[in-house]
């Protein structure tokens, strides 16, 4: 079957009728439409499977001139295909269609894998054991196609016919193949829209070779080059650096001397407002001289004048200080005399709280010390021991065990005389017998009922021995116990008389301080309150005094100012050292913005000339690179030329594969 297969598939896809078998391995067969030449004809690497009673066959063609690239296809052998779509899922992500193309003259029908991820493909069918593929249109169905020798027959397929094929199709696909070509539904692909896209795609394969070729003259032409070339991009990324220097160093240049220039032009300015100022100050001076002499007669009378108003302001912020501390004061005492009495009332609910307190206290030490004293370990312990009955039950059996041992040692002893009696009894048959057997087997009994009788007798004193640390681990738990319960009331007594004593303690402090408190406290502050309430009004006529004598003063002093005009003659005088002061605080800024300048003019001065430096240095860098750019450019321009030939076949060829790939993405269905 395999040879009939592989002519129908080699038919449809070559131009050549007759295939040879040139390999097999399983279930798969290779065959060669012309083996004797390994760059022309069609390889096919196929195998089959039935969809229900029809075969059908799975091949992997290879074109060995490269005219087309890698095509799988799925074809049935015996009449027209009854799915008109399938699928191969790989995996949840890696889907393959295979769409029918229009019957060929002869009526034979092909499902044409549609490309995608083809390489991916190739490697399930070398890698895998069963290759599954399910109909999606048309009649149902699955085709379970074996794959067992494909690894070695499609390695060989490799080998044999795919010197110049696109049998690695991943990089014409990642140039070719539009993003619709992920995920259609390929139930909707007439046989018409498949055969468009198959014809889309082998035109593609001529542009992607024209695209492959033009890049690759472009890979040899930029090795031909590839010195000049670097030396080109070297010269002018260097060129380009040592401009971008220069122009940094003759801004920096260019801003210097700008600098100096400004600075120069304001020292001139700044000099030419210094002597303006000097003039003015002259006159400034002039006029203060003036003033003064016209203040200085009445200046003396003036001053004395003001000197008692001083004083007299002095003597009256006395009076005032005095009069407001001695209210201060007053205000002070009162808040603690109404402290005082509020906190001899809030001593008072004190002590009578302490003194129920106390009482409670009293109580409680009468009912822990009684309680303490009616306790009696003694009648406690006896009436825990009555009431325990595991106590109870305890001392009954022991009592029981007692009788046991002493009739186990009656048992015991009666079974030691008969033993001593079997034991005679063998010594004297061992004297006067030969054969003893029967009384050696008698005193061994007779020793065996002893060490049963023994192991009895230890039995029984051990359980009353457990019985016994049992009814002692009681009795101790239980005085214990009592004895804690008294150890409790002792503590509660103890506590209760700590308690006791602490109130009392508290209550003795409390009304020590109360007694303190209305006896010396309260009369002494309320003594001490009305002191300084006598010396209020003291106070307050030593501050109206005060106030007198600063009115009185101040009349004087501002009478004769007004008698003798001294405002306006003090006004004078103070504009004229205002306008001196100010002349000078002009000039001195000058004289620093001068200064500035000056060291602006060293700084600038500095920078301008080492960068004039810098400038000579890079030009005598630039020069000689320069000239040699211009001779490499002219060695490249053969170069430039045979590349813009190339480029220009390599843009018509992305622009084709561009267009074939909108061409095949407008037939997909969406």
């Amino acid at each position: 079957m395999f040879r009939v297969l592989a002519i129908a598939v080699l038919t449809t896809f070559s131009l050549s009728a007759f295939s040879i078998p040139v390999y097999e391995r399983g279930q798969w067969q290779l065959d060669d439409s012309d083996p004797a030449n390994a760059n022309s004809g069609v390889c096919a690497a196929s195998t089959a499977a039935n969809l229900g009673d029809a075969p059908y066959a799975l091949s992997v063609i290879v074109d060995k001139a490269g005219l087309r690239p890698i095509e799988v296809t799925i074809r049935p052998f015996t009449g027209p295909s009854a799915a008109t779509a399938m699928t191969a899922a790989l995996s949840s992500r890696e889907v393959y269609n295979f769409a029918k193309l229009p019957p060929t003259q002869t009526g034979e029908e092909i499902l044409w894998h549609i490309p995608r991820s083809t390489h991916k493909l190739i490697d399930y069918l070398k890698a895998k054991s069963q290759f599954r593929v399910d109909s999606a249109a048309g009649a149902p169905g699955t085709l379970k196609f074996s794959l067992s020798g494909s690894t070695a027959t499609l390695k060989e397929l490799e080998r044999r016919c795919a010197a110049n094929s696109l049998f690695e199709a991943e990089d014409f696909e990642a140039r070719f193949l539009p993003p619709e070509a992920a995920a259609y539904d390929v139930s909707l692909l007439s046989p018409e829209a498949t055969s468009a896209i198959r014809d889309a795609v082998l035109r593609a394969v001529a542009a992607y070779r024209e695209l492959v070729a033009a890049e690759k003259q472009i890979a040899d032409l930029e090795s031909r080059y590839a010195q000049l070339t670097r030396e080109a991009r070297g010269l002018t990324t260097e060129l380009a650096r040592l401009n971008e220097e220069r122009a940094g160093y003759q801004t920096a240049r260019d801003q210097a001397q700008a600098a100096i220039d400004t600075a120069i032009a304001d020292i001139a300015r700044l000099e030419a407002q210094i002597v303006d100022a000097q003039n003015r100050q002259v006159q400034a001076q002039t006029d203060l001289d003036a003033a003064n002499a016209a203040l200085a007669p009445f200046k003396p009378e003036h001053d004395r004048l003001r000197g008692l108003l001083s004083s007299a302001r002095r003597l009256r912020e006395r009076a005032q200080t005095a009069l407001a501390n001695l209210e201060g004061a007053i205000g002070t005492s009162e808040q603690n005399i109404a402290g005082m009495q509020a906190l001899s009332e809030d001593l008072r609910r004190q002590v009578e709280q302490l003194q129920q307190e106390s009482r409670r206290a009293q109580r409680q030490l009468d009912d822990a010390e009684r309680d303490l004293r009616d306790f009696n370990v003694q009648d406690e312990i006896r009436r825990a021991k009555e009431g325990n009955w595991e106590l109870r039950n305890l001392e009954d059996e022991i009592q029981a065990l007692r009788g046991q041992i002493q009739n186990q040692r009656q048992n015991l002893r009666q079974a030691e005389n008969q033993r001593d009696a079997k034991q005679t009894a063998y010594n004297q048959c061992v004297q006067n017998n030969p054969d003893c057997s029967n009384e050696l087997a008698q005193l061994q009994a007779a020793q065996q009922q002893v060490d049963q009788s023994a192991a009895q007798l230890a039995g029984l004193q051990q359980q009353m021995q457990q019985k016994q640390a049992r009814r002692d681990w009681i009795v101790g738990a239980i005085e214990n116990d009592v004895r804690a319960r008294r150890d409790a009331l002792a503590n509660e007594a103890q506590r209760a008389r700590a308690n006791a004593r602490d109130v009392e303690n508290r209550l003795g402090q409390t009304e020590d301080r109360l007694s303190n408190l209305i006896r010396f406290d309260l009369p002494n502050e309320q003594a001490h309150l009305a002191d300084l309430r006598g010396q209020l009004p003291g106070a307050r006529s030593d501050v109206a005094a005060g106030e007198a004598a600063v009115d009185r003063a101040h009349a004087d002093l501002d009478g004769y100012d007004a008698s003798v005009g001294y405002a306006t003659l003090e006004a004078a005088v103070t504009a004229a050292t205002s306008a001196i002061g100010a002349i000078r605080e002009e000039i001195s800024r000058a004289k620093r913005d001068i200064e500035q300048n000056q060291t602006l003019i060293r700084h600038r001065t500095r920078t301008r000339d080492e960068n004039d430096q810098k400038l000579v240095r890079v030009d005598q860098k630039i020069a000689p690179k320069q000239a040699r750019l211009t001779e490499v450019q002219a060695l490249l321009a053969p170069y430039e030329q045979e590349k813009g030939d190339i480029d220009q076949r390599l843009a018509a060829a992305n622009q084709l594969l561009n267009a074939l790939k909108a061409e095949f993405a407008s037939y997909l269905p969406h």
